[in-house]
């Protein structure tokens, strides 16, 4: 049972079935900053986008959902499983002095191993992660998130630092992703619905980035959050509008 103490920022991890995946309520994410509602659905409701301008407060959104930053104010509902791919992470990895296979967790799931070559790591996996490119890196924190089954992953920028080319193999991997996580996963589940549960978030301030397969969309301005659904034609100048 929840108690709600006036001015306390209250956090579950627990939801019904008909309540959003994630949610943010009156939430304020720093002293005197708006106080922002978000709300975060199933995957089945397709995929959800988080644009901003840089120090909008996106990325501290990001890590807010995935349990690595506290809100000042307000409430707070996630679920328990939870995977943060971001620039952070990435530096983080590299620091870490491992091999590809090491970074995969030594492949000791199945699902791991079905990653490792549906995301083409498998040439790769004797190779320092240090040694690798960045776009590689990237999809090695991808495959290691998606491989512990999480509820939720957070693409926080997920394309910064990439060229043309690993832009484009990463938009590739990630709609595929986002159309077939029960294709995907389902050879380390019980069922092919209960792969189907990860929900794709993406953090970018690039309207240009945001992924055909999503359903939602959340600006963030100085006013707080607005969320409109998806419409890809010209969707910068519809935010701004």
């Amino acid at each position: 049972m929840r108690v709600a103490l006036l001015r306390a920022v209250r956090c579950s991890t627990a939801r019904r079935s008909s309540a959003p995946l994630a949610a943010l309520r009156a939430a304020e994410l720093a002293h005197g900053t708006a106080k922002l509602d978000l709300e975060i659905m199933d995957a089945d409701a397709g995929g959800h986008a988080l644009l901003g301008r840089n120090g909008s407060g996106k990325s501290t959104i990001g890590r807010a959902l995935c349990g690595d930053a506290p809100i000042k104010s307000g409430a707070l509902d996630r679920p328990a499983r939870t995977a943060h791919v971001s620039f952070e992470a990435h530096e983080a990895l590299v620091r870490e002095d491992v091999t590809v296979y090491e970074a995969l967790g030594k492949l000791q799931t199945k699902a791991s191993k079905y990653l490792a070559v549906r995301f083409g790591l498998h040439p790769l996996l004797w190779r320092p992660v240090r040694a690798v490119s960045t776009g590689e890196i990237r999809k090695v924190l991808l495959a290691r998130a998606l491989a512990a089954r999480p509820d939720l992953v957070v693409l926080d920028n997920a394309f910064d630092g990439l060229d043309a080319p690993s832009r484009a193999a990463l938009a590739k991997l990630l709609s595929q992703m986002s159309r077939g996580w029960g294709d995907i996963l389902v050879r380390d589940m019980p069922s092919a619905k209960e792969a189907a549960r990860t929900q794709l978030l993406q953090v970018t301030h690039r309207a240009s980035e945001i992924l055909p397969e999503v359903t939602r969309l959340t600006w963030l301005t100085d006013e707080g959050a607005r969320t409109k659904a998806a419409v890809h034609d010209d969707l910068e100048a519809r935010l701004l509008a």
